[in-house]
């Protein structure tokens, strides 16, 4: 019994620690769920930190929007005092086959309706594209979520800028 009791005391010591070691590998991005209540919206909010790359929603924020439909997107400056403006950067959501859910027409590397999403000092907004390769024509679209997403910012180049990334789903 005195055994248990050390044990347990040791590790109401260890815990915290370990808890701030899975909480510092995370700082780059937060995410969080905001639910409109007798409403059909709902949001992602991701704030992130410097480039974020391939980063797929948790299962917990995907449970939150199986079965919604992503409707549009958009990316705004940090507006708390003293934090540091990004750079004009581009915004890519991916799918679980990785088809960029903004259009992109070559696989995922080029952005479309996402290029330059991301302003120093303005909020821009787009919606979902997809991109018809048999007529090369891009159309709105809006995908029921089923399966993972992952968010792909590229070209930030200031490790320390704060910004925001909306994704708004609808029923």
């Amino acid at each position: 019994m005195k055994r248990f009791f050390i044990g347990l005391l040791a590790l109401c010591f260890l815990a915290p620690s370990i808890a701030f070691a899975a909480v510092a590998a995370e700082s780059r991005l937060q995410v969080k769920n905001i639910e409109y209540p007798n409403s059909e919206k709902r949001i992602v909010r991701f704030l992130c930190t410097g480039n974020i790359d391939n980063t797929d929603l948790s299962a917990n924020g995907l449970k939150f929007i199986r079965g919604w439909y992503l409707y549009e997107v958009t990316a705004y400056p940090n507006p708390a005092a003293g934090a540091v403006a990004p750079d004009a950067a581009d915004v890519m959501i991916y799918d679980a086959n990785g088809m960029d859910l903004l259009g992109s027409v070559d696989g995922g590397t080029t952005p479309y309706r996402g290029a330059g999403l991301i302003h120093a000092t303005l909020t821009r907004t787009c919606i979902p594209d997809k991109y018809i390769a048999n007529t090369g024509t891009h159309q709105p679209f809006f995908p029921v979520i089923m399966s993972t997403i992952t968010l792909d910012v590229d070209n930030q180049g200031t490790a320390a800028a704060t910004f925001y990334v909306d994704l708004v789903f609808v029923r």
